[in-house]
Order: C-alpha cells, then sequence, then structure tokens
C-alpha cells in the first residue's frame, strides 16, 4: 500500500531620454550601478526564492545520480553516499523560513508542499512545523490535496492535524474526499506502528529518534484496536462519498479504499487466510489450502 520538489530578479523602468543618459553614463564609469531588487515582501520575490532552493535541490540530485551510475563497488557508492547525496533537510531548513517570511503567500505553499513530499528525516525535522503552518494557513486551499497524499507514511501528530483541519476547512470535493482517504491510511499505519511498539518495548529508543518524544508518547498510547476501527470508518466514507475522486493506488478513491477495507478484514493477523493457487518451484499446481492445518511460510518478494 501507499508517503513538496528564487533568484532575486530586478524591475527597472526608464524614460527613453533616461536610457540614453544611462548610455552615456555607462560608458564614462567602469561599473554600472547595481539592479533594483524587490522588496523581501514582494511575492513574486518569494517564489523566484523558492524556485532557487529546489531547482539548487534537482541540479545536486542529478549531478549524484550521475555520479553514482559511474562507481563499480558497494563500497565506492557508500563514500559517494555520504559524501554527494543531497539531504532534503539541508533545503527544507531554507524553504521553511521563506514560508514563515511570507505566509498564506503562494510561494509558502509550495515551500511547505516541497518539505513535506521531500524532507521525511528523522525528528527533529523542518516536517513537523511545515505541517503546523499548511494546517494554519492552508487547510482550506484546494491544493492541499498534493500535499495530504504524503502523509500517509507520517504517522505524526502534526499530520493527522492538518488532515483533520483539510476535512473541516476544505469545500473542494477532491481535497476533501483526498484528506478522508489519507486519514484513514495514516490511521492503518499509526495502529501498525502502535501495535509494533507494544510487541517491541525495547525499541523505544530507534522510535524516538524517528517520533520524538512527544509524538512517541502520544502515539505509544493509541489503542491499537481503536485507530483500526477509526481506519475501517474513514474508508468506507471515502468509498460512499468520494467513491468517483481521481486517487489512490487503484485509479479512484472507492476502488482505493475497497481494497484498502479487503485488507483490513481478511488479511490481519489471526484471520483465515484467503486461498492462493499457484504452481510451485517445479510447476505443479498448488493451493494454499492444500496445507490446511500446517504451519506455511510465505514469502512476497520483489526487486526493483
Amino acid at each position: 500500500m501507499r508517503m513538496l520538489h528564487t533568484a532575486a530578479g530586478c524591475l527597472l523602468t526608464v524614460s527613453a531620454a533616461a536610457s540614453s543618459r544611462a548610455a552615456e553614463t555607462a560608458q564614462a564609469t567602469a561599473a554600472p550601478p547595481p539592479p533594483a531588487t524587490r522588496p523581501a515582501t514582494d511575492p513574486a520575490s518569494a517564489a523566484d526564492a523558492v524556485a532557487a532552493v529546489t531547482r539548487e535541490y534537482d541540479q545536486k540530485m542529478q549531478e549524484f545520480s550521475e555520479a553514482y551510475r559511474n562507481v563499480k563497488t558497494d563500497e565506492e557508492r557508500q563514500k559517494l553516499f555520504a559524501a554527494q547525496y543531497p539531504q532534503a533537510s539541508r533545503y527544507s531548513t531554507r524553504l521553511l523560513q521563506i514560508a514563515k517570511d511570507h505566509p498564506k503567500a503562494p510561494a509558502a505553499l509550495a515551500a511547505l508542499t516541497w518539505i513535506v513530499q521531500h524532507d521525511n528525516g528523522s525528528y527533529p525535522s523542518a516536517t513537523d512545523p511545515a505541517l503546523d503552518l499548511l494546517a494554519r494557513d492552508f487547510a482550506a486551499d484546494p491544493e492541499v490535496r498534493k500535499v495530504v497524499t504524503a502523509l500517509i507514511w507520517a504517522p505524526r501528530p502534526q499530520a493527522e492535524g492538518l488532515l483533520r483541519a483539510a476535512l473541516e476547512k476544505n469545500a473542494d470535493r477532491s481535497a476533501k474526499g483526498t484528506a478522508t482517504f489519507a486519514l484513514a491510511c495514516w490511521m492503518e499505519t499509526a495502529c501498525a506502528w502502535a501495535r509494533e511498539m507494544k510487541a517491541e518495548p525495547g525499541r523505544t529508543a530507534l522510535y524516538e529518534q524517528y517520533f520524538g518524544k512527544g509524538a512517541l508518547a502520544t502515539l505509544a498510547g493509541q489503542d491499537p484496536g481503536v485507530l483500526g476501527q477509526q481506519a475501517e470508518s474513514l474508508f468506507e466514507k471515502a468509498a460512499n462519498e468520494y467513491g468517483d475522486v481521481e486517487g489512490g493506488s487503484n485509479g479512484t478513491l472507492g476502488q482505493s479504499a475497497k481494497a484498502e477495507l479487503f485488507e483490513l478484514r481478511n488479511l490481519g493477523i489471526g484471520q483465515k487466510a484467503p486461498e492462493i493457487a499457484g504452481e510451485d518451484v517445479g510447476g505443479k499446481p498448488l493451493k494454499l489450502s492444500d496445507f490446511a492445518g500446517k504451519v506455511v511460510v510465505l514469502d512476497f518478494f520483489g526487486d526493483w
């Protein structure tokens, strides 16, 4: 199943006579005067700044990818990754500041979206404050639907806050439906994390590194059963009320939600496994039901 990418410009207006004088001045002086720049509060300047940061990141990533293709050994790959891989966190802090300097501006939405889509690093990161700003300033914006789909694998309280804010404030049907489905997925993911934390209490330090103490305490205190029930209810809502909206992994929210409901209701721990039919390594037909009453290990794998 199933977790966003400017240099200052200048504007100079002069009359024809002033242009002539400027040309004469340029011949008489060694260097022209510096160009006028937009004020820091100019939305166009903010958009330029966001574009510059994301363009820099894309360029660094392209350079890294080209270098990675040319190395031969695992040791060289590890060294290259450590030295040249462009960590999103180095760029998200700059984008977060732009968003704070230009609240509610389109450039702020673009900057915050990039952060959520790219920076999934360990706590603390710019993602949590970015989610708070999105919930405060952009929950009612139809474009927030592009953000919420990245929150499925982010079981942090700030992600839940943004999703619920979008459900409450957004009047756009597509955005509202997408937020409903995303919150259901978030609940399902949080359920799995809460269950794992209860089963593996010795890994608290690892969880704390990823979530932070506050978020960890909130998540660890959740009842996995209740989270699962809430996820199921939200998937039903997505299927029944927003079934025709495009989204999810199966074309529409309706199809995607139904697939998730099947998984919740039929593939959970302790439930009877559905029939599986195929061929063994020797080409002979086999069915899972042929092994009823026996311990069976099923290995699903993929190679990307």
